[in-house]
């Protein structure tokens, strides 16, 4: 019994699909689906500028701990990142506002009616004086008589210091934190509160141009833990998973080591 001709040209056209099909089916295996998920998107997030958390580069490019965690935790999610840079208070108002679909960084004390995310960074804010004035400061009630600035919102969003600093004629905030460490360096100041790898930064620019002077660190409040606030709750979620990934990953530990800038800190 002989095949038909037909049969013969049906089995070659088969034999041809079976091998195109096992020579690129490793080939898919090893790269995988390359596309984005169907909805992937660009998510605009809202920054403030301040080093080290998001700098501006001389080309116009952004960069910092705060702005490249939260666009290396989104393209692990698939979705790309479009910064917009605001003041801080401008941020809290267009996302309260609905002008703005997301900002970094967040606290649920804000009282804010978004999806927090998981804790991003851990902040620690601190006192810093000028060793050579002997400042006293152990304790946020032992600040009474001291001439303190500090952060913009710094009564709100630091635990105890607001019903001490309201009673405090010389105490000030500013939004330009460079105006605290120059009123610190000129003996405007006692004290400065701030973030200290914020402060770090800071203080590290007059240290240099001033040959080295040793800071006194004054360890006044508790860890703040900030997050990301988005209105999306589903993209809140996809956020959080993917930030789980990368701490376990160890890039979450990296990315902090490379923004850690201490500064000369005299012993109390």
């Amino acid at each position: 019994m002989s095949l038909q001709p037909c049969c013969l040209s049906d089995l070659r056209r088969f034999g041809l699909g079976l091998l195109l099909l096992l020579f690129l089916l490793p080939l898919f295996l090893l790269t995988g689906p390359v596309c984005k998920p169907a909805n992937a998107a660009e998510v605009v997030i809202g920054f403030r500028l301040v080093p080290p958390y998001v700098m501006e580069a001389e080309d116009g490019g952004l960069h910092g701990l705060e702005y490249e965690l939260v666009r290396e935790v989104l393209a692990l999610t698939g979705h790309g990142m479009q910064a917009r840079i605001l003041p801080f208070s401008r941020l809290i108002e267009d996302f309260r506002r609905g002008r703005l679909p997301a900002f970094v960084p967040a606290n649920p004390v804000m009282n804010l009616s978004g999806a927090f995310s998981d804790v991003m960074l851990v902040y620690n804010n601190v006192g810093l004086s000028l060793q050579a004035r002997r400042v006293m400061a152990d304790r946020a009630d032992s600040l009474r008589g001291l001439r303190i600035v500090a952060f913009q919102n710094a009564r709100r969003l630091l635990p105890g210091f607001l019903d001490i600093q309201e009673r405090n004629p010389d105490y000030l905030e500013v939004a330009d934190q460079t105006l605290q460490v120059r009123a610190l360096f000129a003996g405007r100041a006692d004290l400065i509160v701030g973030e200290r790898r914020i402060l770090q930064v800071l203080i590290r620019s007059v240290q240099d141009s001033a040959g080295g002077v040793a800071i006194r660190e004054h360890a006044l409040f508790p860890p703040t833990y900030y997050r990301a606030v988005f209105a999306d709750a589903s993209l809140r979620d996809d956020f959080n998973q993917a930030l789980e990934r990368f701490k376990r990953s160890g890039e979450y530990e990296r990315l902090l080591a490379r923004y850690d800038m201490p500064v000369q800190i005299a012993t109390p």
